[in-house]
């Protein structure tokens, strides 16, 4: 049964992905391997927009919300998000076409891996409240099947939340939704919205997708142990990189022109073990290289077999649950 989708007082965040393709070699050395771009990207007009074409973290939304479009463009598509590529606009497909159309098979694998993640936790029973923090332009209420009743809160920047509203309103996603406009680096504002989801909630799901690549490591710890701090969330949904694949990273995103506050900067040693000392612990973790490939979508060239397992943890998709 369909839903509506109420909206409320919110934070901000940031949502947004940089896909990178990396030859690790002898000793872990990594190198940039990068196909020039086309022309023109497949399925758009040559676009030209100022620079620089990320502005702030909203333009990556729309990036990433332009490659979950193309998908569906496939014979052998593995989802079909057609609003997804309404919400990108021309921009999402002119920084896609800047990146050498190089991005959809990392933002594919991450997608249909946090899909994976979200669905079989939803399975175990005990879950009734997704939060998605930085949900940017997540269309994931309208296109998986969800249960009717469960309640999936958004919460990103006022405009990106009045933007997806405004492009939204005619649709009906599969549960109940709510969105609200907050700043999350507001620690008083982050913490009544964990509050107010907690206290209406009996089991509660966290996603940040796309997010604390973005955020300095004393903000992610912050949050970390603010979500510890709320009984009701049980399982935290998140993205990892691996510290050595941190400048790389970087220095392809620079030509992107993005400002200071859109780069990435949280890659932490340790990985999701970097997490415990807050009240978390690893239950799950996915290779984003070995789902590339089992979903034929390969992230990268093939690497000999003694180079993949340095590859493999380069980045990674991981499920949290509190200790």
């Amino acid at each position: 049964m369909a839903e509506q989708v109420t909206t409320k007082s919110a934070l901000k965040l940031q949502s947004t992905w940089v896909d990178f393709k990396v030859v690790a070699g002898q000793n872990t050395d990594l190198a940039i391997v990068a196909k020039p771009a086309p022309a023109r990207f497949p399925g758009t007009e040559k676009v030209h927009m100022p620079a620089p074409l990320i502005r702030d973290v909203s333009d990556t939304a729309r990036w990433a919300a332009w490659c979950r479009g193309t998908e569906g463009d496939r014979a052998d598509a593995l989802f079909h998000d057609p609003l997804a590529r309404v919400l990108a606009g021309e921009r999402g497909a002119a920084i896609e076409a800047t990146m050498g159309g190089s991005t959809v098979a990392s933002l594919v694998t991450r997608t249909v891996s946090f899909d994976r993640l979200l669905l079989e936790r939803l399975a175990e029973g005990g879950i009734d409240t997704i939060l998605n923090l930085a949900a940017g332009l997540d269309t994931r209420p309208y296109r998986l099947d969800l249960p009717a009743a469960l309640r999936w809160i958004e919460a990103d920047l006022p405009g990106l939340v009045a933007y997806k509203e405004e492009v939204l309103a005619s649709e009906r996603p599969r549960c109940h939704v709510e969105r609200h406009p907050v700043d999350l680096s507001q620690p008083d504002a982050r913490r009544a919205l964990l509050a107010d989801v907690g206290e209406a909630s009996k089991g509660v799901l966290v996603l940040t997708e796309a997010l604390l690549l973005y955020l300095e490591a004393d903000v992610v710890a912050e949050l970390a142990r603010d979500l510890a701090a709320v009984p009701a969330i049980r399982t935290w949904l998140t993205d990892l990189l691996h510290p050595a694949l941190l400048p790389i990273v970087l220095q392809r995103w620079q030509g992107l022109g993005a400002d200071a506050e859109s780069r990435p900067r949280f890659a932490p040693e340790g990985g999701p073990a970097w997490f415990e000392p807050m009240g978390w612990a690893l239950r799950q973790q996915l290779s984003a290289r070995e789902e590339g490939e089992r979903l034929n979508r390969p992230i990268g060239p093939p690497l000999p077999e003694a180079q993949r397992e340095a590859a493999r943890w380069m980045n990674t998709y991981v499920r949290l649950d509190r200790t």
